[in-house]
């Protein structure tokens, strides 16, 4: 199990939520491209897991993922307007080229990737329960949300 944190700042109770899968931890804050890299660069792997820096998961969140027979899986987390289902737990299987050949700025990465991937026929399989996303702005935007 090949899992990978790409990490711009401490979130403790992600990392404590990760422990047992013993993640690699990449800092991806040097420039807005490093993200990319990382992603293009796991590409040459039989299988690896991305889990981002402000997700937590569950005990068996990996594992679940990593039993999938599925080449692309992911899990729901949370946005301060509902969910998204993109790199936030992600485990994919490459078999093909890196999808996205062009320099993709870590904001429009996990878009992109998933447009490309559709594009060349790849289906994503979801996963539930929806994962806790623990980024200060969307804390932020959960609290705006009528109760």
């Amino acid at each position: 199990m090949n899992v990978v944190v790409p990490w711009t700042r401490e979130h403790p109770e992600a990392r404590a939520a990760l422990a047992s899968a013993r993640p690699h931890y990449v800092n991806v804050g040097r420039d807005d491209y490093a993200y990319w890299r990382l992603a293009r660069c796991l590409w040459e792997a039989d299988a690896f897991t991305i889990v981002e820096h402000d997700v937590v998961v569950r005990p068996d969140s990996v594992a679940e993922l990593d039993a999938c027979p599925e080449r692309w899986c992911a899990f729901k987390v949370t946005t301060g307007e509902g969910w998204v289902c993109t790199l936030g737990c992600v485990r994919f299987r490459p078999w093909a080229y890196w999808p996205v050949p062009e320099p993709t700025r870590w904001q429009d990465l996990d878009w992109t990737l998933e447009a490309a991937l559709v594009k060349a026929g790849w289906q994503k399989h979801v996963h539930d329960p929806i994962l806790d996303h623990v980024n200060p702005g969307v804390i932020y935007l959960r609290s705006l949300q009528p109760v």
